[in-house]
């Protein structure tokens, strides 16, 4: 079962804004 590169990069993409908010509302915390 091959793994598209467009399947590939909606997954990082995805991936990438999970990381991102996590660490914006971990930084968000943190100033507070």
């Amino acid at each position: 079962m091959a793994v598209t590169n467009e399947h590939q990069r909606r997954m990082l993409a995805a991936l990438a804004e999970i990381v991102g908010a996590e660490k914006l509302a971990t930084l968000l915390s943190a100033q507070s």
